[in-house]
């Protein structure tokens, strides 16, 4: 199983949200995405939606404080 780690902040979640997706449409074989986010909270609603494709084996979203 691949497992992709995402960095990001609340000005990135459309683009991550397509990279995902993209992953999701394109791949083989189930996944794991982590995403360390600084508002995690401003994802949830990608994250529902992502959570939805049989590709995606978990997603994890993390906070982190800077």
């Amino acid at each position: 199983m691949l497992n992709f780690v995402y960095a990001v902040d609340k000005n990135y979640n459309i683009q991550v949200f397509t990279s995902i997706n993209s992953l999701l449409n394109n791949i083989s074989q189930k996944i794991n995405v982590y995403i360390v986010h600084e508002e995690p909270e401003t994802f949830s609603e990608y994250a529902k939606n992502l959570s939805e494709n049989s590709m995606l084996e978990n997603l994890n979203l993390l906070e982190i404080n800077i």
